[in-house]
């Protein structure tokens, strides 16, 4: 890659108490993806999209959006080049707020290079992850350049800190980076 393609670390969890953004930043800061990528976060419980609400599905409206929240959402993933779900698991599947932000759109993620880092108490989020890899692999019409490394971060009490956070990410989660960094390779090659 001779210029540096910019990924969207998107953020999968709206929930008020949640891990998603500190698992997103350890994913940054110890996966390697700054070396080769320009990487925006993307946080959405601060996107604040509401449920679909286009007349037509995304795959009929060719890329014309009638509300403002469309138009932002399709700029903003439509200048991505690839994508890291950072997703929790609820209920043995992905959250609802990231179905619906994938299903604002469909050209904009497509032929994109995509991975998928879960998390979750007894399985990492693997069902989270599976669903997930499902949904953006083409069996819905979403085809990404999907990779086969998806990263599953346990989440155990003994990582938390007395108001709830994670008290050293770095530490915690450091057994699984070489996982992430051989999703980061994956993405790399997928250009």
């Amino acid at each position: 890659m001779s210029v540096k393609k910019t990924v969207g670390v998107i953020i999968g969890s709206t929930r008020t108490h949640r891990v998603g953004g500190t698992i997103a930043q350890w994913f940054v800061d110890n996966s390697g993806i700054s070396e080769d990528f320009n990487v925006e976060i993307i946080d959405l419980a601060k996107e604040n999209l509401p449920l679909y609400d286009e007349a037509l599905p995304p795959m009929a409206l060719n890329g014309v959006y009638s509300t403002e929240h469309g138009k932002r959402w399709q700029a903003k993933i439509g200048a991505l080049d690839s994508f890291v779900f950072v997703t929790s698991e609820y209920n043995r599947g992905y959250p609802a707020a990231l179905k619906n932000a994938i299903d604002y759109l469909w050209k904009e993620w497509c032929d994109k290079p995509a991975a998928i880092v879960s998390y979750g108490w007894s399985h990492g989020g693997q069902f989270a992850g599976e669903q997930l890899s499902q949904i953006i692999s083409g069996m819905s019409g979403i085809q990404t350049k999907l990779v086969s490394a998806r990263p599953k971060v346990f989440l155990s009490r003994d990582i938390f800190n007395e108001s709830g956070k994670i008290a050293d990410p770095n530490t915690s989660f450091a057994k699984y980076n070489d996982d992430i960094k051989k999703a980061v390779e994956e993405l790399k090659a997928k250009f």
